[in-house]
């Protein structure tokens, strides 16, 4: 089996291990066979075994999972087939999700979180543009990654890469905002113009606390003066 079965790479060597008491015989060859999915195995290629016990074939791969097999044949008999060893040809660049932030979101705090989906097991590195910090991750075998990234304040612009089992890269850029931090009040009266002749008068004051990401927020304790 190779080390990763992901490969971006059209043709691979299959690596075959004979018996001892093949290796040499000038009567036998191996035969390679190739599974594709929904489909039974097919004969690709036969090949005479040399004087060593191992063998290098190049093989062609076709898009999506390509399940190998080899068999012996000597004298018209063919042997078992060995253990099936399995590559998947992916040359797509991987799709990337972020769910959070929104391209354009202002952040009001010194780093932000990003989150999302890409093809499972792949590595990331998200890149703010603003300050030149990089921070590297790995996505879950479902695909979900999370990353956080320190913010300059003002427009950050972050570039999203990916690179998947096979090698394929995908890149996303979007843009954030970090916010000020500050909370805002609005503030209004019932009446902006008093008559002198009807004093004394009672007007009513309202005011409105925001938090930084311009929210109503409650229990804020306001001072009138």
């Amino acid at each position: 089996q190779p080390d990763e079965q992901y490969t971006n790479q059209a043709t691979v060597d299959l690596e075959i291990a004979l018996p001892e008491d093949v290796a040499g015989n000038p009567g036998a060859a191996v035969r390679i066979y190739l599974t594709l999915e929904g489909q039974s195995p097919a004969p690709i290629a036969q090949v005479g075994v040399g004087a060593t016990p191992r063998l290098i074939v190049p093989i062609e791969l076709t898009p999506g999972r390509n399940d190998l097999s080899a068999t012996i044949v000597e004298a018209g008999t063919e042997s078992e087939p060995s253990p099936i060893v399995t590559f998947i040809l992916d040359l797509e660049p991987p799709a990337i999700n972020v769910t959070s932030p929104k391209n354009g979101q202002t952040i009001n705090a010194e780093a932000v979180t990003i989150v999302g989906t890409t093809q499972g097991r792949s590595s990331l590195i998200a890149r703010n543009e603003a300050n030149g910090i990089s921070v590297a991750g790995t996505a879950g075998l479902d695909g979900g990654f999370t990353i956080v990234l320190p913010l300059d304040p003002g427009p950050n612009g972050l570039a999203i890469t990916v690179t998947d089992p096979a090698g394929n890269v995908g890149q996303l850029i979007l843009g954030v905002v970090r916010g000020s931090g500050r909370l805002g009040a609005t503030l209004s009266a019932s009446a902006y113009r008093i008559s002198a002749a009807r004093l004394p008068a009672t007007i009513q004051l309202a005011v409105l606390v925001t938090d930084p990401d311009g929210q109503p927020l409650e229990g804020a304790t306001v001072t009138f003066s």
